[in-house]
């Protein structure tokens, strides 16, 4: 039965930031998940569409068409550029000529980064090229400089004078730039005894920028700061909350990822405008790219502190002013709260998409308050996937754990295929992720870890590329099949593995440096795999069931609630908790079973219709175990262990027996133990030791006592056992493994005391008791758990039990019995032929 709860609203905003929204940001479309595989032609055609052809083989890029053409621009580009480059710009003549080739080169490049290179594959290439021509036309026109500068400088060379004031005696510095600086207008050049050459390469290099701001703006037209016209109403800047975002997304990016150089021209500037101008154009470039793909990591990190300085108040944060506006000068302390994502989902709503959500994330936190609020109905129209895995897990997402893939789910019967028989095994296997700070992530692990009877557990902590939990076994496959020409054929076939374990890890390792890098460091990485082959996929409701457990079972409006405290901020709980429509499993309709303490307090009667076990347990086995059925037993083991009378086995073993639930006649509950008969039964040479005496055993002692002593006085008492178990060491036979159950949900655990259901253990009981007690002191005797003592009279009496009461305290043992005074004179009083028992079944 799924334990996921369902989760609604009548309307889906809870926003703090409403308004109307624009487009900021004319980026390009953020990638497909690298999950969904795609065979079709990546290359744009000239139109700008995705080319729908599809490709003849998994390595290739692009279909046959494109791939010549792409040969062919790269063979143009080639000859073009050497063509550009074999001109010697020793006139304004040749400088033109140099200029049309690399006008060419240049528009040839773009094109081949834009239409074969969308992602950004060529973006590092390309602007180092850009970075190389930049640099040899500023030593072209450096050269040019100098040779006149020879001829004897002038006034109107660009320089600039030292900064200090003229003083008597002091000596005039000049200090040279290069023509090419953007930050030297070209009207100072106007008057340089040059022939013109410098002014044409200033006047293609001076364009080259300029057609760098004007594409920098035409995807971020709120950069633009200048206050002057563009020239189209759509690229117009607006000064609202939007543009704010923008323009501190850029001097984020500015003050975090740039040279020194770069940066001192910032701190000069004014404004992010007057910052461009003075920007050389493979900088612009680098800007450009910045932005087109925004949907990048290292980008989108920028835009979340831009987003978390919006909803901090003045102090929050230490500040620094920069290109005309203050920033964050830190990420310590932002974090991204709903306020965050509701700027984020209102001004960017396209930039991320679901696979991608975790790429803004600083740390773990930040991602699962995103997934809980997806989870509970808000962004649905861009940022919800309705085929995500986190819809089969939402009371796992509410309390922490995020999956991030599950497989393989397929059918283990034998299928028919050209002739073949073939058989396909697999384990079942869910990856997901928890905070490393989260106290419910290692009792998660450690509770998960438990359950070695039905789970396997790989845990990786962190960034730790070695697993911190993984299992004793060897190689294990996830995946494997086997196939032969007939059903009788299967014994000598062999297994083939398709998926392993490690494999598993690989993929793991890919969604940390693909999809889920920024919060892998603060995030335990569990892979939870079920033990036994052909199972069906319940690894989601284990885990889930798991997790509630350990948060003591609240109803689902306390957990939904539990959620909305967290992460709604306080003024908007009340109108969520209205909007929230809950539907859930029947599961949820009764309380957990409280906390019991039957150790102690509670005695389960040893005697048994074995009838009564083997009908429960067939019903158990056939309807399978309730939420609450697991709860109880969870409740009374954990109180036998905790009393040491069973312990949790280290390694997996087969569990011998598993416990039933039945009702007693005081309508209480009690566990029993079914162990099969066959396998447990005692050696045939020691049966005859192990045979119980007449249930009037008593009766007979104590009237061959009043024989002896007329005036004897007698009393009637119990020990009192465990719970189910008598007070003596479990018996391990040589050769034979050590007595053991299983639980429903897959823990192993040894009996450290005999139990009351292992097969004649009440005969085992009596020989222990007759070996330690009975043949020791001749006044006493025990048959199972009532005893008799004899005494000549009072004084006798309280000797006498004086020396057992010491007796069974050094053997752990208590026992009850009634004070001297009590004591009986008559046998029929003492009412043996009702003896001592603890509570049975109805």
């Amino acid at each position: 039965m799924s334990l996921g709860l369902g989760i609604s609203t009548l309307q889906e905003p809870l926003s703090d930031h409403k308004g109307q929204s624009r487009v900021l940001l004319h980026s390009s479309t953020p990638p497909k998940s690298p999950l969904i595989t795609s065979n079709l032609c990546e290359a744009l055609e000239s139109n700008g569409r995705q080319c729908q052809q599809s490709l003849r083989s998994e390595g290739e890029t692009w279909c046959r068409r494109h791939s010549s053409e792409l040969k062919d621009f790269q063979i143009k580009w080639d000859k073009v550029f050497k063509d550009a480059e074999r001109v010697e710009a020793s006139t304004p003549d040749t400088a033109r000529q140099k200029i049309l080739k690399l006008r060419q080169a240049m528009d040839i490049r773009r094109q081949i980064r834009e239409r074969f290179y969308s992602r950004g594959e060529d973006t590092s290439d390309f602007i180092n090229w850009i970075t190389t021509l930049e640099k040899d036309m500023r030593t072209l026109a450096d050269s040019i400089l100098m040779l006149n500068l020879n001829r004897g400088p002038t006034p109107e060379t660009p320089g600039g004078l030292s900064p200090y004031p003229d003083k008597l005696n002091s000596e005039r510095i000049m200090v040279l730039q290069s023509p090419l600086s953007p930050r030297i207008p070209i009207t100072s050049l106007h008057n340089m005894p040059d022939d013109g050459t410098i002014l044409i390469l200033k006047h293609f290099y001076s364009d080259l920028c300029v057609e760098g701001v004007r594409r920098l703006y035409s995807i971020v037209p709120d950069l633009n700061d200048s206050g002057l016209p563009v020239g189209s109403p759509l690229l117009e800047p607006r000064n609202d909350g939007g543009t704010d975002i923008i323009r501190a997304w850029f001097r984020i990016m500015i003050l975090n990822n740039s040279e020194a150089e770069v940066l001192e021209h910032a701190v000069r500037s004014r404004s992010i405008s007057q910052f461009l101008l003075g920007c050389h154009a493979s900088q612009l470039e680098t800007y450009y790219d910045f932005f087109e793909k925004a949907w990048r990591p290292h980008a989108l990190q920028y835009l979340r502190v831009a987003i978390c300085a919006q909803t901090l108040t003045e102090g929050d944060a230490k500040t620094v002013e920069l290109l005309g506006g203050r920033i964050p000068s830190t990420t310590v302390s932002l974090r991204m709260t709903k306020a965050c994502w509701d700027i984020l989902y209102r001004w960017f709503p396209m930039l991320l998409t679901p696979w991608t959500l975790a790429s803004i994330c600083f740390n773990f936190e930040d991602y699962t308050t995103v997934c809980k609020l997806l989870m509970l109905g808000l962004y649905q129209d861009y940022w919800f996937d309705r085929s995500s895995m986190h819809n089969e897990c939402v009371t796992g997402v509410y309390l922490g754990f995020i999956p991030s893939s599950k497989g393989p789910i397929i059918d283990n019967s034998l299928i028919s295929l050209d002739g073949t028989v073939v058989q396909a095994q697999c384990r079942n296997y869910v990856c997901g992720q928890m905070a490393i700070g989260d106290p419910l992530t290692q009792e998660l692990l450690n509770e998960l870890q438990k359950r070695t009877e039905r789970l396997l557990l790989v845990v990786y902590e962190g960034t730790n590329a070695d697993a911190t939990v993984y299992p004793t076994e060897g190689e294990l496959f996830i995946k494997r099949h086997r196939s032969a020409k007939s059903r009788d054929e299967f014994e000598f076939a062999e297994w083939t593995t398709d998926i392993t374990l490690e494999d598993i890890k690989n993929d793991l390792r890919f969604r940390k440096k693909s999809m889920y890098d920024p919060i892998v460091v603060d995030s335990w990485q569990f892979i939870v795999i079920d033990r036994e082959v052909g199972l069906p996929f319940e690894l989601f409701d284990i885990i889930q069931d798991t997790l509630l457990m350990l948060v003591d079972d609240p109803y689902p409006e306390e957990l939904v609630n539990r959620v909305i405290q967290e992460i709604i901020p306080p003024a908007a709980q009340e109108v969520c908790r209205k909007d929230m429509k809950i539907s859930d499993s029947k599961r949820f309709q009764f309380p957990a079973p409280p906390e019991v303490q039957y150790e102690g307090n509670r005695q389960r009667s040893h005697e048994t219709d074995r009838q009564i076990l083997l009908a429960h347990q067939t019903k158990m086995l056939a309807d399978g175990p309730s939420r609450e059925a697991n709860r109880f037993i969870r409740r009374v083991i954990d109180d036998m262990e905790r009393c040491g009378i069973i312990s949790l086995a280290p390694e997996y073993e087969t569990p011998q027996t598993r416990p039933v639930i039945i009702q007693s006649s005081d309508g209480g509950l009690d566990l029993y133990f079914p162990y099969e008969f066959g396998g447990l039964s005692p050696d045939a040479e020691l049966t005859p030791n192990l045979s119980l005496p007449r249930k009037s055993c008593l009766l007979d002692f104590v009237s061959n006592f009043k024989r002896q002593q007329p005036e004897g006085i007698m009393a009637k008492g119990s020990i009192l056992p465990h719970y189910c178990a008598w007070p003596m060491p479990a018996i391990r036979r040589m050769g034979k493994s050590r007595l053991n159950f299983g639980t429903w949900e897959g823990h192993v655990y040894h009996w450290n005391a005999m139990p009351f259901d292992r097969p004649w253990s009440s005969h085992a009981w009596q020989y222990y008791v007759q070996h330690y007690i009975n043949s020791k002191y001749p006044y006493v005797m025990f048959y199972l758990t009532t005893f008799v003592i004899c005494a000549t009279n009072l004084v006798d009496a309280e000797e006498k039990v004086s020396i057992l009461l010491k007796e069974t305290e050094k053997r752990g043992w208590r026992i009850v019995l009634p004070n001297a005074r009590d004591w009986r004179t008559n046998v029929n009083d003492l009412r043996l032929e009702k003896l001592f028992g603890g509570v049975g079944p109805t």
